[in-house]
Parts: structure tokens; C-alpha cells; sequence
């Protein structure tokens, strides 16, 4: 909601090369909660990198026009799974989608010292590059997006003298406030 999302062609003057991209735009009427995601993105992008992973390009957060400028994806898997212009996605593509995104949250969830934990994957969150047709091909990905709402696992702690991650007994975490999308959330919320 506190967001613009426009398409554009970055040019990189040293290559000559161009890449298509996405500048999500912060709106100048965002309020603290929204300004904290936008650090929260930034944070995450510049420090994890996996071919599942919305890759970032650069960010400005200097005076009203803070933005994130991130590799453009086709579509979010919502709009494709309900697209009247493209044939139903194929179950070889589904599961392809499944696994890209498994293999994303593993990535996050195995970062040492602290995992993370993104807290918001839904459909809209998870992004598709081709998937145009119903049939498998090996252009088409899933990345998952959106790291506003991501933040730290400090239930375990990290052992730098052994390089073990020690996990604690706690099986869960308390929060004073519910982050993410009703339908998508675990039970325990």
C-alpha cells in the first residue's frame, strides 16, 4: 500500500549493457512502520544472495524519493494463477514453483549466525520470470520477494569457536505484533 511500482531499462554506462528492471518507489506519505520495511528490505537484499531471491540492484535512501531497484520479474504468482490470457499452469510448473521457493526459504532459514524468517509468503510475494505457456522450460523461475517484514531468528545462537549452530529448546517465538497476511499465516498466530 505504501508502495509505486514502475518498469524501467537500467543502463550500465561501463558494459553498455542494459537490464530490465523494477523501481519500487516509497510513497512520500509513508509512516514509520512502512518506513522500518523499507530499511528491513535493503537490509536483507544487500546481505543474502540466492538464485531464488529477488536479486537487488541499488537503492536510494536519500530525501523524499527512497527506492529499491530490483530485477524485473513477469508477473507475481496471484496474477498468473488467475490469468485469463494464459493457459492454467501445468502441475510440472506448480511443483517447480514449489521447489523454488523451498529451496529460497531453506537458503534463509540455514543463514548463520541468525536465520531468517521472511514472515509474509503468500502468492503475491512470489514472483515468476516466464511461465507463459503450461509446459515445463528451463527459462522459467520463481523468486520470492518482499523483505519488509523479515527479520532475525534469535531463538538459537551460533558457537564461532566449533562453526555449529546450537539450536535451543524453544520450539516457538513470542511477538507483540502479528506480522503478514491472515490467510498465509501459521496457526499459532
Amino acid at each position: 500500500g505504501s508502495w509505486v511500482v514502475y518498469m524501467a531499462t537500467l543502463t550500465l554506462t561501463l558494459s553498455s549493457s542494459e537490464r530490465k528492471c523494477a523501481v519500487k518507489v516509497l510513497t512520500s506519505g509513508a509512516d514509520d512502520w512502512e518506513s522500518r520495511q523499507f530499511t528491513s528490505e535493503i537490509d536483507v537484499l544487500t546481505r543474502v544472495k540466492h538464485p531464488h531471491l529477488v536479486e537487488l540492484y541499488a537503492y536510494s535512501t536519500d530525501g523524499e524519493h527512497k527506492c529499491l531497484i530490483l530485477e524485473r520479474m513477469d508477473s507475481a504468482l496471484d496474477r498468473r494463477l488467475v490469468a485469463k490470457d494464459k493457459p492454467p499452469l501445468g502441475w510440472q510448473q506448480r511443483a517447480q514453483i514449489i521447489v523454488s521457493v523451498c529451496r529460497a526459504l531453506v537458503h534463509l532459514h540455514s543463514l548463520t549466525p541468525k536465520p531468517l524468517i521472511h514472515r509474509d509468503v503468500k502468492s503475491q510475494n512470489v514472483l515468476l520470470l516466464g511461465f507463459e505457456t503450461d509446459t515445463l522450460d528451463d527459462e522459467s523461475v520463481a523468486k520470492v520477494a518482499d523483505f519488509g517484514t523479515a527479520r532475525a531468528d534469535d531463538r538459537d545462537r551460533y558457537d564461532s569457536e566449533n562453526g555449529l549452530l546450537l539450536t535451543s529448546a524453544k520450539t516457538h517465538a513470542s511477538t507483540k505484533q502479528v506480522v503478514g497476511t491472515s490467510p498465509y499465516m501459521p496457526n499459532e498466530y
